[in-house]
């Protein structure tokens, strides 16, 4: 069997949260104290942290941030909390939960509705061309008129 190695990975976590963090929007002190408290260990500074007024719209206003020296981006907005990572952390846990704890601080009585986790990865096939792995698991490609022979097959 072929080795597949990895050259490049993202992670992303996204959260819903009930009900929406007003704080963001009217005690924004409150929510900028508790994330600096809880995320120091990480790095997180005052400078750190930006707000983002996206279209205008009240449900596209965020603040953005780093952790780890940039390996780590967060995104809080009205309705969720956005984790992405630039390749598999081995430290997953810390971040969320430094993070969860402060978006709690400044919202008493917050709870998660959902929670969707994504994986990518890009890599080689280590032993083989990358069109002969493929045509192991998919031996005739999709014909699509007009279009013409497939450049892989």
């Amino acid at each position: 069997m072929n080795r597949f190695v990895v050259e490049r990975s993202e992670v992303e976590l996204e959260s819903n949260f009930s009900p929406r963090l007003w704080a963001l929007v009217h005690d924004v002190p409150v929510l900028y104290d508790a994330l600096l408290d809880s995320l120091y260990p990480f790095g997180l500074t005052s400078m750190d942290l930006r707000s983002d007024a996206g279209d205008g719209s009240v449900g596209s206003a965020g603040l953005g941030f780093w952790l780890f020296d940039g390996k780590t981006n967060v995104r809080v907005g009205l309705d969720t909390v956005r984790f992405r990572w630039a390749s598999f952390p081995s430290d997953f846990a810390s971040p969320v939960d430094g993070v969860t704890a402060a978006l709690q601080q400044a919202l008493s009585g917050l709870r998660f509705r959902t929670h969707a986790l994504s994986y990518a990865c890009h890599g080689r096939v280590e032993g083989a061309k990358s069109t002969e792995f493929v045509r192991q698991f998919i031996p005739d490609g999709p014909k699509v008129d007009g279009f013409g022979e497939h450049l892989g097959w």
